[in-house]
């Protein structure tokens, strides 16, 4: 599920006053607080850190080796997919802001700020960039040459450079990538009047849903070394630990790894009741449920794992729910396949649970059934009722029912899954049938 927990858990410390925050949030903050006088261009790297040294973790080291991160090749194919992508949505260009998306077609970092900074993909030719003219030099060290780079200085509307270099290539309208921000969005609209500005949406979709042999490649490997990691920090999780000894426990293991980027959400007993956590801490007990929602991201590409089980014997009550969460999560897997929709996936797994007495609908299975996943943790496409994108080869997302009961318990598996032309393939190992810890 991955996108929240409390700060401080995150942080590797728990505490009664620690609001709940979304996890990616928690960490551009951090980051801001730690390198805040650098430059806008200076984005975090989506790049693994070296593995670190960890002796406890040592046996793990060397598991992301051998898989390169995408180049030149792959940015170069991707763009003729937006080329497609934008001819048959209508479009003329589609305008892209740092993030997510611009890495996925160029594997340029940049941060956000107040100065606009834009790529400007279009239905025939190589890209335009939008550059503060400060940041020329930088810029140039980072965009593949020969790509047109165009400035602003700090007195002149970005709009209008931009309009300049855009208008003679675009003769519709001009898409813009759903998380350019508003502002942008309105300073440019002024620029581009006729054609006008219409959301870009099913374009990026078009492209970032179905995912290559390459991206595949990766994302399998991630989530295989997560649930390595699993399986060497679940034994740590005994009577008396506390929920950040753990999650502090599964960074170090994902760094040994040689993961970057890793989280962990760790919620013991009625704790786990919470889907994305709670202020309040817990040391383990005998009979709690461990609920363990942890991943990283290898080459920009994410894991996202949830298993539970229970320290000690289980109650019947528990064992119950367990199998229920694991029958829903078998049946939605056995499901998929290209031409139902993202709804009906939902559905199935839904109905377990409805059949399993502890409530219908949204009543203990709280949340949709998974997100997509890729170079985020959370994208397109959504596994929720009523969703009717169907389902291509090539889709990548998590399956992950649940039954949360307050004051009691909450229990979640969680694996990622890849649509095949005739079903479905499960990335890395699944879950054990009963609560037990990962092997």
């Amino acid at each position: 599920m991955r996108r929240t927990t409390c700060a401080a858990t995150i942080a590797g410390r728990t505490g009664p006053g620690a609001s709940p925050v979304e996890r990616r949030d928690f960490l551009k903050t951090g980051a801001l607080a730690v390198g805040a006088a650098l430059p806008a261009c200076a984005a975090p790297s989506s790049s693994p850190a070296p593995a670190r040294s960890s002796p406890r973790f040592a046996h793990l080291a060397g598991l992301c080796a051998g898989l390169d991160p995408p180049g030149p090749p792959d940015f170069a194919e991707r763009r003729e997919r937006a080329r497609r992508a934008i001819r048959e949505t209508g479009l003329s260009a589609l305008a892209i802001e740092p993030g997510p998306t611009m890495r996925y077609f160029t594997g340029v970092e940049w941060s956000r700020s107040e100065r606009p900074f834009l790529l400007f993909l279009f239905e025939n030719g190589e890209p335009i960039w939008i550059c503060p003219a400060f940041e020329e030099r930088t810029a140039r060290e980072r965009i593949p040459s020969p790509q047109d780079l165009r400035v602003w200085q700090e007195d002149e509307p970005f709009a209008r450079i931009a309009a300049d270099a855009v208008r003679p290539r675009s003769t519709g309208p001009l898409g813009i990538e759903p998380t350019v921000r508003a502002f942008l969005t309105e300073g440019l609209r002024g620029s581009f009047a006729p054609e006008g500005i219409v959301l870009g949406a099913e374009a990026v979709r078009r492209c970032r849903m179905i995912k290559t042999e390459r991206e595949l490649a990766l994302l399998r490997r991630a989530s295989e070394v997560t649930k390595r990691c699993l399986a060497a920090v679940g034994p740590l999780a005994t009577e008396g630990s506390t929920e950040s000894e753990i999650s502090a426990a599964m960074g170090e293991a994902h760094r040994a790894a040689g993961m970057a980027s890793p989280w962990a959400l760790v919620l013991f007993g009625p704790n786990a009741s919470f889907p994305h956590g709670t202020s309040q801490s817990r040391r383990l007990q005998e009979g709690d449920t461990v609920l363990i929602d942890t991943g990283g991201s290898l080459h920009g590409y994410q894991s996202d794992v949830s298993r539970t089980w229970v320290l000690g014997k289980s109650s019947d009550r528990v064992a119950r729910a367990y199998d229920a969460v694991f029958q829903a999560q078998q049946s939605a897997r056995a499901g998929i396949r290209p031409g139902r929709t993202c709804g009906e996936i939902d559905g199935l797994a839904r109905a377990v649970v409805d059949a399993s007495g502890f409530g219908s609908g949204y009543a203990a299975f709280t949340h949709r059934l998974g997100h997509g996943i890729g170079m985020e943790g959370h994208e397109e496409p959504y596994l929720v009722r009523g969703n009717p994108t169907v389902l291509e080869a090539g889709m990548t997302f998590s399956d992950e029912p649940g039954i949360y009961v307050p004051g009691e318990f909450g229990i979640r598996i969680e694996d990622i899954l890849a649509t095949t032309a005739d079903g479905c393939d499960l990335l890395g190992p699944g879950a054990p049938e009963t609560p037990r810890v990962p092997a």
